[in-house]
């Protein structure tokens, strides 16, 4: 049993990293919206010539931003996950261990991706490049309706291997009291339907 102590300094440092490693997201759309803001609204009410041609410009500059904010989280994540995740390999790992603390933050990023991004990339090239940065054995022609591809880096899809909608398969398992990490091979032409559980 862990103290109190270190189970909130355990948790705090995860909060930090995940914090830390978000900031790069954010960058590219908060300063498209920022430079937006100055160019065609602030530089419109204090000339007093805002006009719909800059209202329709600051829109069409948020809508990129909104983009910019899927892509750069895609890539953010998707290589923040891959290097926490090199070197980790299949096997038992105790809760006070450094392959645990980094099983954690690369599975809060993870979970922040799935919240924030993935599920509106479902069965697109955005989707599968996600799941190949971060190191999952993707064949030809497979379609992924779902997001929840825990530990994807020791997954390996094979090829035109579908897979349904809410869909949960998972490299990974905590049992009695250990992390326990083992590949997950899903076979050519495989079809696997929606709201499965695969471990």
């Amino acid at each position: 049993n862990y103290s109190f102590l270190v189970k909130i300094t355990f948790t705090l440092n995860t909060l930090f990293f995940l914090c830390f490693i978000l900031w790069p997201r954010f960058t590219p759309p908060v300063l498209l919206i920022m430079i937006s803001a100055k160019r065609y609204l602030l530089e419109g009410i204090k000339t007093g010539k805002l006009v719909l041609t800059h209202l329709i410009a600051a829109g069409f500059s948020a809508g990129i931003a909104v983009f910019l904010f899927f892509i750069t989280g895609l890539l953010v994540m998707s290589i923040f996950i891959r290097a926490l995740s090199a070197g980790v390999k299949a096997g038992k790992y105790p809760p006070a261990s450094l392959t645990m603390f980094r099983w954690l933050i690369y599975s809060g990023i993870y979970t922040l991706a799935i919240r924030m991004i993935l599920p509106v990339i479902p069965v697109t090239f955005f989707s599968n490049l996600f799941f190949k940065i971060i190191g999952c054995k993707i064949g030809r022609n497979v379609r992924l309706n779902t997001w929840i591809l825990n530990d994807s880096y020791l997954l390996e899809l094979g090829d035109d291997v579908i897979v349904g909608g809410g869909t949960d398969i998972s490299c990974h398992i905590f049992e009695n009291g250990y992390l326990k990490l083992k590949p997950v091979k899903i076979g050519s032409g495989t079809l696997i339907g929606a709201h499965c559980y695969i471990s």
